[in-house]
């Protein structure tokens, strides 16, 4: 992803993503990025400051979707202030040294090209949220990483032009089928701990039930929760 206006403007991330029916499934994914790359989570959605760039960041996560459909993903992010040449194998083995695990020196010029050219517009509010000693839940805002405490949320919409020109005019509406929203929960500390905030749970939950049927159509629901999927 090239971030080319907003407040991610001259930003580049790269990921790598894989999915599993379990955890330990989405956890054989060998998505390590270089290790010559600093770890520390990276954040400049609010114009925050860090050390330098390149920088990464690495997670696991539970996709759940209104049909219910379930699967666990891990992804590997890596955060650059450009986009770098990425034509061969040894290109991406440069970024994730491990990720093709059975590829032999023969392969490693083999050419790759992009499948697809696409634009983007992408709405995006965190905060954290807290219950109190009653069990209320209350929010506060975000402050960059592990700077809040409680359970960091966040809700994306994030919707497909047929060019970065329309994406600029807000009359023109997006692609039909290229559009989605979606809300992330984090377990306590950013997601380092096992533990949750189950008050920040159950309202989270309430609140996707509220949304789901009003952001998505029938449509989507039968194109994306079809028996054979």
């Amino acid at each position: 992803r090239d971030y080319i206006e907003g407040p991610k403007e001259g930003t580049v991330t790269i990921d790598a993503k894989g999915n599993g029916n379990t955890t330990e499934e989405a956890m054989e994914w060998t998505f390590d990025p270089n290790p010559s790359f600093p770890d520390f989570p990276f954040d400049n959605s609010y114009g925050i400051e860090f050390e330098s760039l390149p920088s990464t960041f690495q997670k696991l996560e539970q996709d759940l979707h209104a049909c219910n459909v379930t699967k666990y993903s891990r992804e590997s992010r890596i955060f650059m202030e450009h986009l770098p040449t990425i034509e061969t194998c040894h290109d991406i083995l440069l970024l994730f040294p491990w990720i093709f695990p059975n590829i032999t020196e023969d392969m490693y010029f083999n050419h790759i090209k992009a499948k697809e050219n696409e634009t983007w517009w992408v709405l995006e509010h965190k905060a954290y949220l807290y219950s109190d000693e009653n069990g209320v839940v209350i929010a506060g805002d975000y402050l960059g990483p592990n700077l809040g405490g409680g359970t960091l949320v966040e809700s994306t919409f994030t919707l497909q032009y047929d060019s970065v020109e329309n994406a600029r005019i807000e009359t023109i509406k997006p692609i039909k089928d290229g559009n989605e929203w979606s809300l992330r929960r984090y377990s306590l500390d950013d997601g380092n701990s096992d533990e949750w905030d189950y008050n920040v749970i159950k309202l989270l939950d309430d609140m996707f039930d509220y949304m789901a049927p009003r952001v998505g159509t029938g449509d989507d629901k039968e194109k994306h929760c079809g028996e054979d999927e």
